[in-house]
């Protein structure tokens, strides 16, 4: 597979599928494929999106040879930006200690703040002891805009620790949740404590954030990561205060809290049981559907078994919101389980509904499914006509990591001529080679959440959709 990737999906006339083949050997680790990347990543006449892909991909595969063609490209004004955005986050995906100060000077002296944004990002990839000051410095900073501070907050929180700066490091997370006045930064810093799981400051902190903070994101950010640190061991106790925080949110149906706080009882709701209760009052009694898809979910999310009969009649029925019926299907394959009742459900959903989005939803749902007796059903939508479709039947295909997939895989590029359509090829070859996840990238992408979806910088929220 790797071969004939780099053999032929990097010389696609089309950028789309040359892009596509770049991030599929990037999360392959296919380093005899660096010199083609290297000389995308040169080429200034490069489409830029595959000049994108390249840097990505050097620092997905760990080509630490390529560093300081990355630095290069970093820290060269006259070009793209956002290939300059890429080949920084791509320089701390590798880890290079050597090229810190590099990122350093980026930081300090760049004018652009999606520049600075993704150099402070690298440097707590990195994670060397005087740059990580240099974060917490910058986190504190009141002179500094916001969001630049906020990069440095996810950036302490995402580098590695020693155990001697834990406890300061908590703090100044700590801190910037309950009294910085920048909301971007109290969002960043509810988001990424999540990575203190079981940790009493944290869940005194984000419980207080979730209760009181004034901006909406915060809480709905608070009640996500309260539901992550509180530890197995001690649900009986810190439990009860987590869910009475999250049930109340449960009371403001239409608001964005109400989501947060149904997915976060899910997430808790998988080592405290009595979670279910309130989420399934809330699906059978609140009337807005987004609302209702995220109790679905979280009913899934959380396992749910007594659910499976109530979710089952969602999707059954014809008249229901496509959303909600299209969340109802991925709750429903995260119950899990053999019984050939959710497959021939999810089956039919995929085949049949007449939406567009339950059908993808359901092609998603059998692939978190597994089994296998769907797999004829899913080869069956490499065939349909709508591209999304056929890239949600593939990708569904890819968790399963069949040899008798990938050869199908590479005989359908083989038979299509059309470029739109090999790049889905190639970006369902990607989602296999890595089992389904962005090694890195992936966290790197959900830990910026907070910042990019309510961004005042388009560029680096467009970025890093990373799909």
């Amino acid at each position: 597979m790797r071969e004939f990737i780099r053999s032929t999906g990097l010389h696609e006339r089309d950028y789309g599928p040359r892009a596509e083949a770049a991030l599929a050997l990037g999360a392959l680790r296919a380093l005899e494929s660096r010199p083609q990347l290297e000389a995308f990543l040169r080429d200034r006449n490069e489409h830029w999106v595959v000049a994108e892909s390249a840097a990505l991909a050097l620092g997905l595969m760990g080509a630490t040879g390529s560093g300081a063609l990355l630095r290069e490209v970093a820290s060269d004004s006259s070009d793209d930006l956002g290939v300059r955005v890429y080949a920084t986050i791509a320089i701390g995906v590798l880890r290079d200690a050597s090229l810190a100060p590099a990122l350093e000077g980026l930081l300090s002296g760049s004018p652009d703040p999606e520049l600075r944004m993704a150099a402070a990002i690298a440097i707590g990839e990195i994670g060397e002891a005087s740059s990580v000051a240099i974060l917490a410095r910058l986190a504190a900073s009141p002179t500094e805009e916001g969001s630049l501070r906020a990069a440095a907050v996810l950036a302490l929180g995402r580098a590695p620790r020693d155990p001697s700066d834990e406890v300061s490091c908590l703090d100044l997370l700590c801190r910037a949740l309950l009294t910085d006045r920048d909301n971007d930064v109290r969002r960043t810093a509810a988001r990424i404590l999540r990575r203190w799981p079981g940790h009493p400051r944290a869940v005194e902190a984000l419980a207080k954030s979730a209760r009181r903070d004034t901006d909406e994101p915060t809480r709905a950010y608070a009640m996500l990561s309260l539901a992550e640190v509180i530890p197995e061991g001690i649900a009986s106790d810190h439990g009860r205060e987590a869910r009475e925080v999250l049930q109340k949110a449960l009371a403001h149906p239409g608001s964005v809290e109400f989501g947060f706080g149904a997915l976060a009882l899910g997430l808790l709701g998988r080592r405290d049981s009595a979670c279910a209760v309130p989420l399934r009052m809330a699906l059978d009694s609140v009337r807005d559907p987004h609302d209702r898809s995220a109790c679905a979910l979280a009913l899934g999310l959380m396992r749910d078994p007594a659910s499976r009969e109530r979710l089952s009649a969602i999707v059954s029925e014809a008249g229901a919101d496509a959303d909600l019926r299209g969340w109802s299907c991925v709750a429903l394959a995260l119950l899990g389980g053999s019984d050939s009742g959710t497959s021939g459900l999810l089956c039919r959903s995929f085949e049949n509904a007449p939406e567009l989005d339950v059908r993808a939803a359901g092609a998603f749902a059998l692939g978190i499914l597994g089994d296998r007796s769907t797999i004829p059903s899913l080869r069956n939508g490499m065939k349909a006509e709508n591209r999304y479709e056929r890239l949600s039947a593939m990708c569904s295909l890819s968790y399963f990591r069949d040899p008798d997939t990938v050869r199908e895989f590479l005989d359908f590029y083989k038979r299509e001529a059309n470029g739109v359509s090999r790049e889905t090829v190639l970006r369902a070859l990607r989602v296999l080679s890595c089992g389904g996840e962005w090694p890195v990238i992936a966290e790197i992408a959900r830990d910026l959440d907070p910042l990019l979806t309510w961004s005042r910088y388009p560029t680096l929220r467009w970025l890093f959709r990373l799909d």
